[in-house]
């Protein structure tokens, strides 16, 4: 309801701002409390990349990781890096490790395996690993044949 009216556009804004700065202040303590608990890296990288402040999400998806696979939040951590390498940073290479080491530790990981057939598809024009993985996500949540996004991907792929 701001819209068109600039004050009360610049209260909203500063609004959030204050909400954005308080929830940055909550999650680093959250990690400067416990520096080896994998819920708060992974919750503050995901606040971070959510508001698009990739390097330092990094930093911390990276440290997640390197606490190993055994966290609950590995697998969703190295897909969440893996995707900004992707899409935001363009290193492909580094991307396709990172989902080959996260369907390495969960193979049923549709999540990792949808992502990574779109880096195939997208990043390396390989739609033949793509099928793959796509075929595999579909192998295992059959109801997934339907979904809009696996129907997009055999648009592409009978193109």
């Amino acid at each position: 309801k701001a819209e068109g009216d600039e004050e009360r556009l610049a209260l909203v804004e500063r609004a959030f701002r204050a909400f954005v700065d308080k929830s940055d202040e909550r999650f680093k303590q959250g990690v400067e409390a416990n520096p080896q608990d994998s819920a708060a890296l992974y919750s503050y990288a995901n606040f971070l990349q959510t508001i698009e402040d990739f390097d330092a999400a990094e930093k911390l998806y990276t440290r997640l990781i390197a606490l190993g696979s055994d966290t609950v939040q590995y697998n969703d951590g190295v897909n969440n890096l893996a995707m900004m390498l992707h899409e935001q940073k363009g290193d492909f290479d580094g991307a396709d490790k990172l989902y080959a080491k996260a369907a390495e530790n969960k193979p049923d990981d549709v999540d990792v395996l949808f992502n990574w057939a779109s880096l195939k598809k997208d990043g390396f024009n390989d739609m033949v690993a793509a099928n793959k993985l796509v075929d595999k996500v579909v192998a295992l949540k059959p109801e997934l044949a339907e979904h809009p996004l696996v129907e997009e991907f055999r648009k592409v792929q009978s193109a």
